[in-house]
């Protein structure tokens, strides 16, 4: 398996708090372990690589990918 590169397409994960259902669907597929649960679902930006894989597996469509912020 290849090495993940850190936000190689300069976007990371966002949550969309209103559509989430705290499903945990998204920290399980997490490869690098940037997205984590407690009372909310919060990522990481230095862990999250941008792989899209939290997008393609969310079932309530309430993650997208965002620019890194500066």
């Amino acid at each position: 398996m290849a090495e993940l590169d850190a936000q190689p397409s300069g976007q990371i994960a966002i949550i969309d708090e209103a559509l989430c259902t705290l499903c945990g669907v998204c920290v399980s597929v997490c490869p690098t372990g940037a997205i984590t649960m407690e009372d909310a679902v919060r990522v990481d930006p230095p862990k999250c690589t941008g792989c899209a894989i939290c997008v393609r597996e969310c079932p309530s469509e309430a993650i997208h990918l965002g620019p890194v912020a500066s």
